[in-house]
């Protein structure tokens, strides 16, 4: 029988204050995690004279990204209480925190209990009138990573994060314009791919530790050399899928030149990755080509779209 890892010791909280339990939910909230609801400012780019849209249009955007916001609360919480609940996070989060001078996940330090946490996962979603038939569905997909049906455990949780960047960019495309065109359509799809290209790497630095506690990610599933081909698959096919978007005419001209610093930060990431196995350094390098392709898709469209 494969046993877990020891588990490393772990920094005790200092007593809650007003100030300190604040912090400590903000951080089980995963507030700093932008990734999860920025999609949406693509797709209000993308609509034809964004900064003139009717006040109900705004209104309803900024009800729709803290709808995500809320939804992306829900669910990292939900993340860590099974991850507490199953000893995962104390052995794949204490030993980096503690290494990089973090205060840690405040259920493993204490700060918040697991029925508190629990209690704030069901009541942090948000739910617009104008989404009211969808969002419960959205809702519990979010919360499925690894909570519930624990999708992450059994090597969906790259593709529920890449379907959840499609959709966030493309949603405010469709009740902003009408419809969705081409151009979101490649765009949302190449936003899902730098995100896939972050996690494929997080993946790949915990696969040791997740296959020891059952959870069998893509990379704990795979075999390294799976693992490697599963990851240079990523990258191709969204290197393809975007070269198909410029060929088809869906993809502005001037987002070519803004995409090719992007391509030489996704080449780092595989020699970094793949060639080094530096698994975090590649992460890092995937978090900002993501945040390079957000705002090259931002400026390129607003400068288009008008």
């Amino acid at each position: 029988m494969t046993t877990a890892p020891p588990i490393p010791a772990i920094r005790t909280a200092p007593a809650a204050s007003i100030r300190g339990t604040l912090s400590a939910y903000v951080r089980l909230s995963n507030l700093k995690v932008y990734f999860q609801w920025i999609p949406a400012v693509v797709g209000w780019s993308l609509a034809a004279q964004a900064f003139h849209l009717p006040g109900r249009s705004v209104v309803a955007l900024l009800l729709f990204i803290l709808g995500v916001i809320a939804t992306a609360c829900s669910a990292g919480t939900l993340d860590d209480v099974q991850g507490l609940r199953d000893g995962l996070d104390r052995q794949t989060y204490s030993a980096d925190d503690a290494l990089r001078g973090l205060p840690g996940k405040p259920l493993i330090t204490g700060e918040i209990s697991e029925q508190a946490a629990y209690r704030f996962a069901f009541v942090a979603p948000h739910h617009p009138l104008w989404l009211v038939g969808c969002w419960p569905v959205a809702w519990f997909a979010a919360t499925q990573y690894s909570y519930g049906i624990k999708l992450s455990y059994h090597g969906a949780g790259e593709l529920l994060l890449g379907v959840e960047a499609v959709a966030t960019t493309l949603i405010p495309v469709a009740f902003l314009t009408g419809g969705v065109s081409g151009a979101a359509l490649f765009e949302a799809y190449l936003l899902g791919t730098l995100f896939a290209q972050v996690t494929v790497f997080s993946s790949s630095q915990d696969a040791e530790i997740d296959r020891a506690f059952a959870r069998m990610t893509m990379a704990a599933r795979l075999s390294p050399e799976g693992n490697r081909r599963l990851i240079v698959g990523v990258f191709v096919v969204g290197w393809v899928v975007t070269a198909a978007g410029f060929a088809s005419g869906a993809l502005d001209p001037w987002l070519l030149a803004a995409l090719l610093p992007i391509w030489a930060i996704q080449v780092a990431q595989l020699v970094q990755g793949l060639g080094r196995k530096r698994w975090l350094l590649a992460r890092y390098l995937g978090f900002r080509a993501f945040d390079a392709g957000f705002a090259a898709l931002v400026v390129v469209n607003l400068l288009t779209h008008r």
